[in-house]
């Protein structure tokens, strides 16, 4: 279940509570609206990369790629904010209770609330990345590219500064007593009383900083291959040695103990003069996982680090001297999927290190068991029926699942023990030993209980009894064909050198002049055609295989993968490197749906319920409700105490909507977006009473498109 949590914190969140009374209501419904609203289905809590993190008022924010900003008051849900930006997030900062954020191409927002950020005026325009920013009392200081120094006083309207220094600044700080600390390329460091005039200071060092903060009673700055200073003045530096030797990122002190953290390092030491811990050895008791780790943030009791790919992991002390305890967000499989298919009511995705993922509806993710003789495998393709599932991967694995039911036996609630028969389909895999081929395999399809894979050096097997035997087939191409589908009348694959074979088949090969030498990397039958993409943003469609045309995609990224919702607007997208979304409603013209993530996905398909689901590097696995949910939204209970009261909601994951308010069934008033972010289908939401609430009000919820 998720909680959300409002008061008056860095939000000017109000709150209300009287009778309740249970109404349903629903704004209209209209076309897919582009950028798509995406979420994260893997891993947890999301996969954006945090560039920087700081916390206040019970409450952790995470700057992120992508212009993606996280909420927490629990560190389990973390809140997605509309940013209104897609340039990446990389400095935060509270002046007071208001929120300050910086980042790519001299974006600059603020925010009084959470639910109303807002984009600054910075004065003159820049294309200069501001990679940190300071706050005091009445004076905030961004820095970035170019020796960028822009200055405000409340941070509605920035001023760039002339400084004199060219050397990009990576970082800044400030101490109580109001001196700013520059930091960034070649080891500069500049100080400032009035962010207007900065003096350069001796670091002792030629590496870049990349980061400095004020931590305890002085400054740290952070940097390449293990570099740290520290100075109580920002006048003098001195060395210390962490005994890091890669790169330092940030860095935080909890009142006992200092923390800095980075590429594959992160040490902790107490007291100072200092003796460093190395919390990644794999001898300590509960070390956090080896990661690159760009934020370090202090959230009483905790040790907060965060960074690539959106890991975050939390670390406590016990004992004299202290030892650390360090506790990612989840076991999240990070490795990186290469394919999905679909069955009726199961979407499977495939990826390296044998990862088979199963799910049912595209939201919640299991990792399945696999032979212990391909554990060490990369999956490259998964598909199949109802009778049967295959995957293949490099060196000839081949796995097949089929359909068989089988007991599982659980305990229930009450401590019963029940015994469920299911379909094994996608959970029970078995190798095909030997394998017939020691090239690597990466298309399937199936037809007529026939079903076929390619590969590398024209790779094809035939197999007609549900994936157990498989027959070599000649074919007239060497190259590598990652991609085979199978429609109405035949087979297509398609591969390397703009390759395209068809069979009626899957016996007997011609070979087709697809009009092109990009590499076909996929190749799907979706809407009575076939659809193949990859090269150089190649999109090429077919009636029969034979005869291609080409259409244009608008980008010269490798596009990976193509699918069809069966929603009202038969939508069709495109995904590929770089986090590539293409859209379209016809096949023909295509346009870009907007991203998550600028990591490269490789895998596309839906759930059947008009969910969009994407996958790719390291994991990532997303989700874009495309056909609206329109069941009601149920008030399940309410409760109210003297400060606050709660709403439990229960729905479907994905439905967003507002909990409105009435004295009297009119001039009803819309609160703050809600959504269904994890699987649960249920949500805690908590606001806070105002002082003198209404004797009588009443509540209904109103489904956003």
């Amino acid at each position: 279940m998720a909680q959300i949590r409002k008061g008056k914190q860095t939000a000017d969140w109000g709150g209300v509570a009287a009778v309740l009374l249970l109404l349903f209501a629903m704004r209209p419904l209209h076309a897919v609206d582009f950028p798509l609203n995406w979420r994260w289905a893997n891993p947890g809590p999301h996969g954006n990369t945090v560039y920087d993190m700081v916390s206040k008022f019970g409450l952790v924010i995470q700057a992120c790629e992508q212009g993606q900003l996280y909420s927490s008051s629990d560190l389990n849900l973390w809140e997605p904010l509309v940013t209104g930006t897609t340039n990446s997030l990389r400095g935060l900062a509270f002046q007071g209770g208001r929120l300050i954020v910086t980042g790519a191409n001299g974006t600059v927002l603020y925010a009084d609330s959470l639910s109303d950020i807002k984009t600054a005026m910075v004065n003159p325009p820049t294309s200069d990345w501001l990679e940190g920013v300071a706050a005091a009392a009445g004076v905030l200081v961004a820095v970035g590219d170019n020796g960028a120094v822009y200055t405000s006083s409340l941070g509605v309207s920035w001023t760039r500064q002339s400084t004199g220094n060219t050397r990009w600044l990576s970082g800044v700080a400030v101490s109580p007593a109001g001196l700013f600390v520059a930091v960034g390329e070649g080891g500069h460091i500049a100080t400032s009383t009035n962010a207007t005039s900065w003096t350069t200071r001796t670091s002792g060092t030629t590496a870049w900083l990349n980061r400095v903060k004020w931590l305890n009673d002085r400054f740290w700055a952070m940097g390449d291959a293990g570099v740290l200073r520290a100075s109580v003045d920002g006048i003098t530096w001195v060395a210390v040695s962490s005994g890091a030797t890669k790169g330092l990122f940030s860095g935080s002190n909890n009142g006992a103990q200092y923390l800095m953290v980075g590429d594959a390092e992160v040490r902790t030491a107490a007291g100072f003069p200092l003796a460093w811990t190395d919390e990644l050895n794999s001898q300590r008791p509960s070390p956090p996982p080896v990661w690159t780790y760009y934020a370090a943030e202090r959230f009483d009791p905790y040790h907060l680090i965060a960074g690539r790919s959106g890991m975050f992991v939390r670390g406590f002390a016990f004992g004299s001297p202290p030892i650390h305890y360090w506790e990612a967000y989840d076991d999240s499989i990070r490795n990186w999927l290469w394919d999905m298919t679909r069955l009726p009511e199961l979407l499977v995705a495939v990826g390296d290190f044998a990862t088979i993922l199963t799910s049912g509806g595209g939201v919640d993710w299991e990792l399945e068991l696999v032979p212990n003789s391909v554990t060490n495998s990369i999956f490259l393709g998964a598909g199949g029926d109802t009778n049967a599932l295959i995957t293949v991967g490099n060196q000839g694995t081949i796995l097949y699942s089929p359909s068989q039911l089988t007991n599982i036996v659980t305990t229930n609630s009450f401590g019963q023990v029940e015994t469920n028969t299911v379909d094994a389909i996608g959970t029970l895999w078995y190798a095909v030993n030997p394998r017939p081929t020691t090239n690597d395999l990466q298309g399937v399809a199936v037809r007529n209980g026939r079903y076929v894979v390619t590969g590398a050096g024209g790779t094809l097997l035939t197999s007609d009894n549900r994936g157990t035997n498989w027959t070599q087939r000649i074919v007239p191409v060497t190259s590598f064909l990652s991609g085979v589908a199978a429609g109405p009348d035949g087979f297509v694959a398609v591969g390397d050198n703009g390759v395209v074979i068809t069979s009626a088949d899957g016996a007997s090969w011609t070979l087709r002049n697809s009009g092109t030498t990009d590499w076909l990397f996929r190749v799907r039958h979706l809407g009575g055609q076939f659809n193949t993409v990859g090269e150089n943003g190649t999109i090429l469609q077919s009636a029969d295989g034979i005869i291609w045309s080409a259409r244009s995609s608008g980008t010269t990224r490798w596009l990976n993968d193509v699918t069809r919702l069966n929603d009202t607007n038969q939508t069709w997208f495109v995904v590929g490197n770089q986090g590539t979304v293409l859209g379209s409603t016809n096949a023909i013209d295509w346009s870009p749906a907007g991203t998550l993530t600028s990591k490269s996905l490789y895998a596309a398909g839906h759930n059947g319920a008009g969910l969009l689901v994407a996958a790719g590097v390291e994991g990532a696995i997303l989700r874009a409700q495309i056909s609206p949910l329109t069941n009601s939204i149920e008030i399940v209970e309410y409760t109210r105490s003297t400060n606050q009261s709660s709403f439990l909601f229960a729905g479907q994951t994905g439905q967003r909507f507002t909990l409105d308010r009435s004295p009297a069934f009119t001039n009803w008033v819309s609160g703050d977006p809600l959504e269904f972010l994890d699987g649960s289908g249920t949500l805690l939401y908590i606001e806070q009473n105002p002082p003198s609430p209404p004797v009588v009000e009443f509540y209904r919820t109103t489904l956003e498109p």
